[in-house]
Parts: structure tokens; sequence; C-alpha cells
């Protein structure tokens, strides 16, 4: 520290902060559990394992000068988190404005320190080759695979259990980099003794949806991400219109090649997604075609806006591939849905540690017909026929928290209209748009009026009018379960991450039917994921888990319920041991049993 600087020490169980009202200091420090920062009028600094020079006016101009590491820096005038370069000079007025200033006069020991440091960077590098028994030690991640390895293989071996039949299996991934793109097969064979090879080798589909490519370009802050195949997880806004989609689900026995291209143009400005989950579709006379984008206003009103669009030509393109069908068919049924989604997000404080914001999201549905349903609001009062062509629901507002980069909560109210499924482009959409009713084997324990009758028949896939393909929206009303009154509640969720090895959520909201002449009903909607990486617990090299049920009535409203769970184990000899299991439920084999299409697996996977 030098003449005519003043500064104050606090020093508590959770952090350590040098504020300094004027004056310059040199501050090192190791890497410690304590967080240390540097505070000044405007700007919070960040000390991990870090060697920095800090200089502060009087007017509240600051220069900074990192000896060492990348310094993290927040500044509260344009509410932004900086990375300043080793070895350059930060020059931060007291509005807010920075640039790089390699003209300023340092005191002789940093100047002296900086000039060794410079010279260390710069000078001429001279290859070490080791023997393998030299004794040096290997910092940092041994697993790290070479850039050379362009091209490798691994293959699985194994048993598979796929609706109620058991399967051996024998698969081989190659997979290809060159720069900035990358491609891979699934070559994959599911034999069982009685009904011989799994049937996906019939047509070019079939062929694509055994590929996936990504493709990705970055320059300087804009960045592009193109891949085809298998889509993980696509989620609009905060999710209440489209959460967690995917075309992975029930896999292998159900496969779907799909894209999804993803652009960033500049940090905190503008983003786009676009993405169509199925090729299956379209050869099927219809298709599933989603986009959104977000603007971010500015770091003085820091608002970000987005509005997604999302259009499904024909909600029963997939049934003929997705229930077992013999005499039925859907071939004659096509109903087209659109949705739209405008979501918000204002962030109230962003300092190093901690974030608030204020989040909602607006939802509209728009249905091809009329949706008839009954308001039951009970004697000594009348039952009305109510009809609809669209819903709309209101997640927010909302609020979240952040803490330390790890902990995040979030709260919000919800408010629906009558006929609305939240997240109703979920993880199992491409299965559960159209759901199986038979009239023989599930009887109705209340009459249908005229124009429900008129409504369902147009959906029947046998001559005789008693087996039908539900659209989602409607099949509540079969089941007793829709809401035929407006709803309001709220939702939560807390998520955590530890150094992105580590990721948890979960999630719960709670609807409530408003009416006033009757008890309220409540609709439930819950959600969990568990997501660890390698190297975090002996020779387990991950583990995923999610269990989701959205928008239901009671326990055995099942139709939107998924819950599976993966784990691998490190074997000797570059072997690995995988188990997983999953549940889709909806009545693939056409007995009135959602419950049959249970997947599970173990196998053995080889590296090479």
């Amino acid at each position: 520290m030098s003449e005519n600087t003043s500064i104050k020490l606090i020093d508590d169980n959770f952090s350590r902060v040098v504020d300094i009202d004027y004056g310059d200091i040199f501050i090192e420090n190791a890497k410690t559990l304590i967080k240390s920062y540097v505070v000044t009028d405007n700007n919070e600094i960040f000390m991990n394992n870090s060697e920095v020079w800090i200089k502060e006016s009087s007017l509240g101009n600051t220069e900074i000068l990192s000896l060492g590491n990348d310094v993290k820096i927040f500044n509260y005038k344009i509410n932004k988190t900086l990375e300043v370069l080793p070895l350059k000079l930060i020059h931060i007025s007291n509005s807010g404005e920075f640039y790089y200033d390699d003209s300023v006069e340092y005191p002789d020991f940093v100047n002296k320190e900086r000039n060794m440091n410079f010279n260390y960077v710069n000078a001429e590098k001279i290859p070490v080759y080791l023997n393998s028994y030299d004794l040096i030690p290997v910092y940092g991640n041994r697993d790290q695979t070479l850039f050379e390895n362009v091209f490798n293989i691994h293959y699985n071996a194994g048993t598979r259990m796929m609706n109620s039949l058991s399967y051996l299996n024998f698969s081989f991934y190659p997979y290809y980099r060159t720069d900035n793109f990358s491609i891979g097969g699934s070559i994959e064979f599911y034999y069982n003794p009685d009904d011989g090879l799994l049937d996906n080798w019939d047509d070019i589909v079939d062929i694509f949806e055994k590929i996936d490519f990504t493709y990705q370009y970055k320059d300087n802050n804009d960045f592009l991400l193109l891949n085809g195949g298998k889509i993980e997880s696509l989620t609009f806004g905060h999710g209440y219109l489209v959460n967690g989609l995917s075309n992975t689900f029930n896999y292998p026995f159900q496969r779907n090649f799909g894209l999804n291209l993803f652009y960033k143009l500049d940090n905190d400005f503008f983003e786009f997604k676009f993405f169509t989950p199925s090729i299956r579709d379209y050869f099927n006379g219809g298709g599933l075609i989603g986009f959104h984008s977000s603007l971010f206003i500015s770091h003085k009103f820091p608002l970000t806006l987005g509005v997604g669009l999302l259009y499904d030509l024909n909600q029963f393109s997939l049934s003929n591939t997705t229930y077992n069908f013999s005499t039925q068919s859907s071939d004659n049924l096509k109903r087209g849905i659109g949705a739209l989604e405008i979501d918000y997000n204002y962030k109230l404080v962003q300092t190093m540690n901690l974030e608030v914001n204020v989040f909602g999201e607006l939802v509209g549905l728009w249905f091809p017909q009329n949706i008839y349903y009954i308001q039951k609001d009970g004697l000594p009062y009348t039952d009305d026929l109510k009809w609809r062509k669209g819903a709309w629901g209101m997640l927010g507002p909302g609020i979240s928290v952040k803490l330390n980069n790890r902990y995040e909560f979030k709260i919000a109210f919800n408010m629906n209209s009558a006929g609305f499924q939240p997240e109703y482009f979920n993880k199992n959409y491409l299965n559960s748009r159209a759901i199986y009713y038979s009239s023989s084997n599930q009887q109705l324990a209340f009459p249908l009026i005229n124009e429900q009758i008129d409504m369902f028949n147009a959906y029947a896939i046998d001559s005789d009018s008693t087996e039908f393909l539900i659209p989602k929206d409607m099949y509540p009303i079969l089941n007793n379960t829709f809401n035929a009154f407006p709803v309001f509640g709220f939702s939560g969720e807390f998520l955590y991450t530890f150094k992105k090895i580590v990721d948890f959520s979960s999630s719960a909201s709670l609807f409530i039917q408003k009416t006033d002449n009757r008890t309220p009903g409540a609709y439930y909607s819950l959600g969990a994921n568990v997501k660890i990486k390698d190297n975090v617990l002996k020779d387990v090299s991950f583990i995923d888990f999610y269990l989701r049920n959205t928008f239901f009535w009671s326990a055995d409203d099942l139709d939107k319920m998924l819950y599976g769970a993966k784990i691998g184990f490190k074997l000797p000899m570059d072997l690995s041991l995988v188990l997983d299991f999953g549940q889709v439920c909806y009545d693939y084999n056409l007995i009135n049993d959602i419950k049959e299409m249970f997947n599970a697996g173990i196998e053995i996977k080889m590296n090479f």
C-alpha cells in the first residue's frame, strides 16, 4: 500500500473484503475457500489466486492491473461483469466506461514484476520430451482426448427389455470430427428369439434416424450451432409452453431425426432458436416446427424479451408408428394446432454472488375446431355447456434468486383459462399429442352430449367407431380430468450446480380451480432432475435421473408421466458397464394398459 492511501478491512466467516477509499494497493492472495474481494466506489473485484495492483482516485476512477490470472470485475454503473486480461491495465471511469491503457506509470516494484511476467509469457517455448519412466507429476485432467484423435468407435453389447419383450443387442457407434464439424452413427441391432430383429431398417427415414451431426461456428462473441439427430431437451423462455421437448424418449424403441439451430449475436444482445424434432412427420403429411427469439434491451435497462411460435401441422402424423395398429388406421386423420408465447426477464440485482430477476411468460393455444365441455356447478345449479377454440395461460410475475453462482430459487404465480395445459409441448409430446381410446374397454362414468359425440367421432380409427385417437387437449374430457373452470396457483423451483459436474433441480406447481358454486379441485405438476458427471463418485462415470408429471389430477393421471435413470460404472481394460431404465405411459398394445412401455437395459461398453 502506498502513502496517501485509505482502506477498510472487513473479515467474517464468509468473506474478506478490502474497501479502498482512495490511493493504490498491491494485493496477492492464494486460492482459498473463503472468498476475497476488493471494493471501490463503483467496482467489485473478485480475488482468487490473484496478483493485482489497484488505484482509486478521489473522483471514483479506477485503474486495475493483473499480474497473473484473468480477473473478474463487476461494475455497478453498467451492471455488468468484466473479465480483465493479465498484464494489461484497464481504466474504468466513474461512469462505467472502460478501456485498456499501457501509458500509466506504475510503482517500481509493480513495474518490475510486470516486466518479468511479460518476458516469461513472450519467451520462446522449448519442447520437453519425457519418457514414461520420468517421475514428473501430471496435473489437471488426466483423461483429456488429444485433438489428433478425429476418428473413434465404440461397441456395446448387452440385453434390453422393451414392451415386455427381451432383446439381445449388439451395437457400434463410429464418430468422426474435423474442425467445427462432427458426425456419428448409431448402428444398433436388437434381436428377440420370437420376433427376430427389431423392425427399424425399413426405409430411408430409418437410416437418417441413426445419424447425428453437429456444426458450430464462433466469431468473437457470435456463435452458431446446428445439430441434426437426437434432441435431448429444448425449452422456450421459462418453459410454460415448451419445456424439455425431446425426440429421444423411449429410445431405442422409438427413434427420430430432428434439426436444432441456435444462433447468438454478441453477448447480451440477440438469440434465435429453430427446431423441428422429426423429419418422419413430414413424410407422413405433418411436421412440428418452432421458432424462438430473444432480445436484451440494454445494461441500463436490463430487460430481455422473447417471442416463440410453434405449429404442429398434424398431431396424428406419427400415430401409425407410435401405436401397434393392426386393423386400425390414422391415415385419414389430420389436425393442426398453433401456439404463441411471450416471455420476459428483468434483472433487478446483479453482483458477483447475487442475482435477482423478475420473470414471466404469456402463452396462447389455438385449436382448429371448437372444444365442447361441461361446467358442472353441482346442485342446485344446472350444468352449463361451454366451448372454446383456444386457451391461454400465464406464468408470473415470478422472482428468481441466484446465490454464489450455485443455488437458485424460483417462485411464480400462475393463472390459466379453462382447457389450458401448462407445458403443452413437453418431453414426450411426440407420442402424447394423440392418445388411444377404446369405448369398448373404457366405460365412461358420465354421458356425453351430442356436440361432444360428434367431436370425438371425427377421430375414429376403426370402421365401428369404437376406437379413437384423441388430441391431448381433448383427452382429459374422457378421463374426467378436464379443467372446465379457470385455475390459479403458484410454481416453485430449486436448482443447484457445483462446478459443472453436479446439477440438481426440483420443481412443484399447484393449480386450484376457480369456482364459487362447488368445492374447487386441484391439479399438480412435479419434477426432479439429477446429473452427476465423471470424477465425482469413485468408479462411477455418470448418473442421470429424471421424473416428470405435468398438470395431473390424481396418482392415476399418468398420460404425461415420465421417469427414468441411467448410470455408468468404470471397469478395467477401458470397459464400462451402463444400466438404464425408463417408463413412458401410453397404450402401445391397445390393451387398456399404459404401463407396459417399460424400457430397461444392461450393456457393456468398449472404447477404441
